[in-house]
């Protein structure tokens, strides 16, 4: 967050935030629990800058939600707004020296890690299994064989740590309307058993 007012700056801003494209979901069950892994483009720039900005505490600085609406699935990785506004208060009185005025009005904009299922995945089967905290995986496009997608290198898989799942029932209508928007669902998804 900034407190930048002018919309080109917002552009520029929002331009120099990296671009997240997810491409697939890849399930493992790893410890007999279900463990996601995105497969996106420039993973490593996307979760450097996640890495950056969440002080390296991207558990404490995120929500992770996962909801299913008519076969189709969404796992999403949405900042904790609330936490945003609350270090740029702090950051505008270490600047001015005195805290925001009581009407300070507040607009952020941010792009959420979200992948969107297609039709037919194996979702159904293990969603019983999630429970309340999971571990998300994810892995650059680069290092998945697309003949054999399930066959993806331990020292290629990204972990963020464990996150509870859907804290924040405000994010509903927002994570449904990424549901209903999506114009062209991603891949299928494979559960692979991790031995």
């Amino acid at each position: 967050m900034s407190s930048v007012e002018d919309p080109k700056e917002i552009t520029e801003a929002l331009l120099k935030i990296p671009d997240v494209e997810t491409l697939a979901c890849v399930w493992f069950i790893k410890d007999n629990k279900p463990f996601p892994i995105i497969v996106m483009k420039d993973m490593k720039k996307v979760l450097d800058h996640l890495n950056w900005w969440s002080e390296g505490k991207p558990t404490e600085w995120f929500d992770l939600n996962i909801a299913q609406r008519d076969g189709i699935y969404i796992i999403a990785l949405i900042p904790r707004i609330k936490k945003s506004i609350e270090r740029w208060d702090i950051a505008y009185q270490l600047r001015t020296g005195y805290p925001p005025p009581r009407d300070t009005k507040y607009s952020v904009m941010f792009r959420s890690i979200t992948f969107v299922s297609g039709n037919g995945t194996v979702f159904d089967k293990i969603s019983d299994q999630i429970g309340s905290e999971i571990k998300i995986g994810f892995v650059d496009d680069n290092d998945v064989n697309r003949n054999n997608i399930s066959d993806i290198a331990d020292d290629k898989i990204h972990t963020l740590g464990s996150f509870p799942i859907n804290q924040d029932n405000s994010l509903y209508d927002y994570i449904m309307s990424m549901i209903d928007d999506a114009k062209d669902p991603g891949v299928p998804n494979i559960v692979s058993e991790v031995i």
